[in-house]
């Protein structure tokens, strides 16, 4: 029996446009059957593939895949030996271990919801337009549901944390409660750490980088101050400390966190 599995799940810096996804490890065992063997424990495979046993008569009835028969690394002795089917149903099983999910969460604070400019093109009171321009909000709401649900162990953040530009010196408290803390500040996710990267706009984007915060930035003067304000854009939100459980994790730019729960071991792989 294996006490533990080891799951490798690998985030890279993706862009999912205001999707909330669940990840989800789940693992069942199996039971081991030696109810087949005969007394001496030897048996013969027929080549229709099934199994009798040479000491009583007997033929093997079990069809089912026990855990060794997975973990182990054994040769079929026969042709029927490769055709037994797991006993569990995956749809039906307990999950050992959940995650969930976000990428390109981090509306602007002039608007309440999404990134996009792509409101103005819509008539105010139509539906298209009421989805997109509260966009974050409903994900917050949807994200919340889902942890309810399937209580996560972590929540993995995909980068885009701070639209358009990332956040400067002077206005990284405001930017993240504004957009972070009072927008995911349901009581479902309470708690739960975010594992973070960063993406291209939090470390620019779409203007020059170079300033104390956003509306502000400029051209850089020089190529020092451009790799001390690129720095910056990345250390404001790696120090960042959450009100709430100090659930906000950014460790550096490259790093794993590992998790483990009923057994089974799980290692986010992130990279910025």
């Amino acid at each position: 029996m294996v006490a533990a599995r080891k799951v490798l799940i690998v985030v890279g810096v993706l862009v999912v446009i205001g999707v909330a996804v669940g990840i989800i490890v789940g693992v069942t065992s199996g039971n081991d059957d030696d109810s087949a063997n005969t007394s001496s424990g030897e048996t013969t495979s027929s080549s229709s593939g099934s199994s009798t046993g040479t000491a009583s008569g007997k033929t093997s009835t079990s069809s089912n895949v026990s855990e060794s028969d997975l973990l182990t690394n054994t040769t079929a002795s026969g042709s029927g030996s490769a055709n037994k089917e797991p006993s569990s149903d995956p749809e039906e099983a307990k999950a050992a271990l959940t995650m969930l999910a976000i990428g390109d969460w981090g509306a602007t604070t002039d608007k309440p919801g999404s990134c996009c400019n792509k409101y103005r093109k819509v008539a105010n009171d139509s539906l298209e337009m009421k989805i997109d321009y509260w966009a974050q909000i409903n994900i917050a709401e949807i994200l919340a549901q889902a942890a309810g649900d399937i209580k996560p162990s972590r929540i993995i953040g995909h980068g885009d944390n701070i639209y358009w530009n990332g956040a400067g010196p002077d206005d990284i408290d405001y930017r993240m409660e504004t957009t972070f803390e009072s927008v995911y500040d349901q009581p479902e996710l309470e708690g739960i750490p975010w594992i973070n990267v960063v993406g291209n706009h939090d470390l620019g984007g779409s203007e020059y980088i170079c300033g104390d915060k956003d509306y502000n930035f400029r051209e850089c003067e020089s190529t020092e101050e451009m790799l001390k304000y690129l720095n910056l854009k990345f250390s404001l939100q790696q120090e960042y400390k959450s009100a709430n459980s100090d659930r906000w994790k950014l460790s550096d730019h490259y790093y794993v966190e590992s998790v483990e729960a009923n057994g089974v071991s799980a290692a986010s792989a992130t990279a910025t």
